[in-house]
């Protein structure tokens, strides 16, 4: 009901930024129809030899086989992440404090929190709103792998991180990540590290190698 509330004027008003719509909604369309096309980072559409993909957008994500409608599209993206905002905000509250917490009102106060308001009503800027919903996800896997050192958890964690910056926005994911990276600092006397937990971090690696190759090339 809060989700739909907080929808009601996007889906009457629509949308007034279109920045990330024209650059990164577009590369989002290409790579859904080329998806098993392993050679489109250059692309002739819109320019002889065009760097691609253009901008930042969710490149990958399960979602964008509902690009052939874009009001379905993004009422669903924004409809998963906000979702997905509650049950880790509470995930993580529940971790802390137990039961002594207030479900509802704390999903009252993620649904329309400001970096919510910002990212959908002010600027637009999926691939960020998408960034900032999966920080309570990594947040939460990342202080269970602290306490547990449990290599399935690390597992889950990577997984999550590998699918976070392949469709995020890389420039705020940075800070976010040198947040995470203190996180992991201050807590290096707690976590057991083996060499399963190094293989799987190596992959990670390669896992997200293309997006930083691209970034700076």
């Amino acid at each position: 009901f809060l989700i739909l509330i907080f929808l009601i004027p996007l889906i009457m008003f629509g949308i007034d930024d279109l920045e990330e719509y024209t650059f990164g909604f577009y590369s989002s369309q290409i790579i859904f129809k080329n998806f098993f096309n392993p050679f489109i980072h250059f692309i002739d559409e819109i320019g002889a030899g065009s760097r691609f993909p253009i901008g930042h957008g969710v490149f990958f994500h399960p979602l964008n086989i509902l690009l052939f409608n874009k009001k379905i599209y993004y009422i669903s993206f924004i409809s998963l992440n906000l979702i997905t905002q509650i049950i880790f905000f509470n995930r993580i509250l529940k971790f802390y404090f137990k039961e002594n917490y207030n479900k509802y009102l704390s999903a009252l106060l993620i649904i329309f929190c400001i970096p919510n308001y910002n990212y959908i009503y002010s600027d637009e800027w999926l691939s960020i709103f998408f960034s900032y919903s999966l920080i309570f996800v990594i947040f939460y896997y990342l202080i269970k792998f602290i306490e547990t050192s449990s290599v399935k958890t690390f597992i889950k964690l990577s997984l999550i991180i590998a699918f976070w910056i392949t469709n995020g926005h890389i420039g705020y994911q940075v800070c976010v990540i040198l947040v995470f990276l203190s996180l992991i600092l201050i807590s290096l006397k707690k976590i057991k590290f083996s060499r399963e937990i190094f293989i799987i971090f190596i992959l990670l690696i390669l896992l997200t190698f293309d997006k930083f190759y691209f970034l700076f090339m």
